[in-house]
C-alpha cells in the first residue's frame, strides 16, 4: 500500500503546469458589433501560448498557437485538419487586459472569414 500511495504522489508532483502571468480566461469583446462577445483561455508553457475560442452562441471552439517574445505573440491554428488559415496578433498590455488583432484570415472551403483582415478586440481577464 506504501509503494501505490507514493507512486500516486510521485505522478502527482511531476505534472506540468502553465505557468504564464497572463493565464486565465478572458473575455473578447469587438468594437464595431456591440453584442459580440466570446469566451477566451489563454495558457502558456515555456515561451509556447495556446489560445482556444469558445463560441458561446453555437459552442464551436478552435485552438490557436504561437510562441511569446515580450509581451506579443503571433498565432496560427494548431490543430490540423484547417485547410483554410488565421493568423492572430495578441498583445498583453497589462496582467488583466489584452489586445487582438487579424492579421489574416482564409477560409476553409464552404466558410467564410467572420472578420475583415485588421479587425481589433478587446480581453479582460475574468479569472
Amino acid at each position: 500500500m506504501r509503494y501505490i500511495l507514493a507512486g500516486l504522489a510521485l505522478c502527482f508532483t511531476l505534472t506540468a503546469q502553465a505557468s504564464g502571468p497572463n493565464d486565465g480566461i478572458y473575455v473578447m469583446t469587438y468594437e464595431a458589433v456591440p453584442d459580440y462577445s466570446d469566451f477566451v483561455s489563454i495558457h502558456q508553457n515555456g515561451d509556447t501560448i495556446l489560445f482556444i475560442t469558445l463560441d458561446p452562441s453555437d459552442f464551436t471552439w478552435e485552438v490557436l498557437q504561437g510562441v511569446r517574445q515580450g509581451n506579443q505573440a503571433s498565432l496560427q491554428y494548431a490543430l490540423g485538419g484547417n485547410s483554410g488559415s488565421v493568423v492572430l496578433m495578441l498583445e498583453f498590455l497589462t496582467a488583466t487586459t489584452a489586445a487582438l488583432s487579424l492579421e489574416a484570415c482564409s477560409a476553409d472551403p464552404g466558410s467564410v472569414c467572420n472578420f475583415p483582415d485588421g479587425a481589433q478586440f478587446d480581453l479582460i481577464k475574468a479569472f
